[in-house]
């Protein structure tokens, strides 16, 4: 009886211990493999964060790996880095190049080019870098002197100069122009058949400015003009060319009665109403900005700004910006964080993105909104890139501008005039 007893003890025991191990094989199960830290630059109600944490449950299904996003906004740029420096174990960093390299350098981010080389489970057999537009990856090598990656845009947004398609239609304009000579004669063809023919706001006006700026004398000379404390660049040719090219346009007939005087958004009300032909630039976003005025049957159409005489920047050249998915060099995690970034940027995630958060897609394989089809032709076919606005941020000068433009489209002033005002207006010593 004792030894019968025993027995049934130890298979009590047996089955116990079998049991407290399983439980702890489930514990870790459901605990996932590791943890990937995210600073994310979205706050958590936002569409963007919506369309994150729908990736976020597939990725984490997927792998058994865990997700922590700490949903910063846009105020992820004043503690980031100093929190990394403070040793936080962040892996995943997401902003605009603009900030993430001057603020990281490439010895605090990852070199990201074997990532994109490898196929992951959502890239449906193609590498990473197949899947992604491949001018966004163009721009983002631009970056790094060494032509690496190290970070992979998504969300980007561009300028375009805006048209209405029925009433170039109607004016007998078959193509839209390339050039400035082309974009004078589609303008004057436009007021010869009766249109107004152009139109922008008070915010957008140092947009203008700074496009063809940008086109004009490149880059580079363009953040150096906004830059300037003596004002004294305000004086080079490159301005005045483009003052004149503006007074011709006013001289011509070419802006709206009311361009010289709109505030914003009045002017994006008159070309979605159709009261004009042309919006003179805005962002990629603006479709969707006056999507209720303009309504389902408005016929969108985007060019980049045309070539200028003297400058070898063809059209094709965009002006380009986005926010992107980076990882730490020092993260402790990073193949499990680049594999949640194909998540991020498959088709499906990329779908939600457009349908939720009227984004522009990263990725080949998406259909995008009817009203941005020429703004995907631009992506496609970008041979080269400007920052948007060509750069133009300093407060005094799109102030400046904004002032200064306004007076050059009445006729207020000239040219000339609009120069020496913006050699005192930008003068910060």
């Amino acid at each position: 009886m004792k030894s019968k007893f025993g027995v049934i003890i130890l298979v009590c025991m047996f089955i116990l211990v079998a049991a407290t191990a399983c439980s702890n094989e489930d514990d870790s199960a459901s605990e996932g493999g590791v943890t990937i830290n995210w600073w994310s630059m979205f706050h958590e109600n936002e569409a963007q964060a919506e369309v994150y944490q729908r990736a976020i449950a597939r990725y984490e299904a997927a792998t058994g790996n865990t997700v922590n996003v700490t949903w910063m906004g846009r105020d992820v740029r004043l503690t980031l880095r100093t929190a990394i420096d403070a040793g936080e174990s962040i892996d995943i960093i997401e902003n605009s190049p603009d900030w993430l390299y001057p603020t990281f350098g490439t010895e605090a981010l990852l070199p990201l080019d074997d990532y994109l080389n490898m196929v992951f489970p959502t890239t449906g057999g193609q590498t990473l870098g197949e899947t992604i537009i491949s001018s966004y990856l163009d721009f983002a090598r631009t970056y790094a002197d060494s032509g690496r990656v190290y970070y992979i845009p998504q969300q980007p947004a561009i300028a375009a100069m805006f048209y209405n398609k029925a009433i170039f239609r109607e004016a007998g304009i078959t193509s839209p122009p390339t050039t400035w000579a082309e974009f004078l004669d589609v303008a004057q063809q436009l007021a010869n058949a009766g249109f107004d023919v152009a139109t922008i706001d008070n915010a957008y006006r140092f947009s203008l400015f700074g496009a063809y700026l940008a086109m004009l004398g490149g880059q580079e000379f363009a953040y150096a003009v906004d830059a300037d404390e003596s004002g004294e660049m305000w004086g080079s040719p490159a301005v005045l060319q483009i003052a004149q090219a503006l007074e011709e346009m006013a001289s011509r007939g070419f802006f709206s009665s009311t361009a010289p005087a709109n505030i914003w958004p009045a002017g994006q009300q008159e070309f979605a109403i159709g009261l004009t032909a042309i919006y003179l630039i805005n962002g990629s976003w603006f479709p969707s900005e006056v999507a209720e005025t303009a309504g389902p049957d408005f016929e969108w159409g985007a060019i980049g700004f045309p070539a200028l005489p003297g400058s070898t920047d063809p059209n094709t050249t965009v002006q380009f910006i986005s926010q992107g998915f980076a990882i730490s060099a020092n993260s402790a995690h990073p193949d499990e964080a680049a594999e949640l970034i194909a998540f991020l940027l498959d088709v499906e995630t990329q779908q939600d993105m457009v349908d939720t958060a009227s984004a522009i897609p990263a990725t080949y394989g998406v259909t995008w909104p009817s009203e941005l089809a020429d703004i995907q032709v631009m992506l496609n076919n970008m041979t080269g890139s400007h920052t948007i606005w060509g750069g133009l941020s300093s407060p005094d000068v799109t102030a400046a501008l904004s002032t200064n433009m306004g007076l050059l489209f009445s006729g207020s002033i000239n040219a000339e005039e609009f120069v020496t005002n913006m050699i005192a207006d930008t003068r910060r010593n």
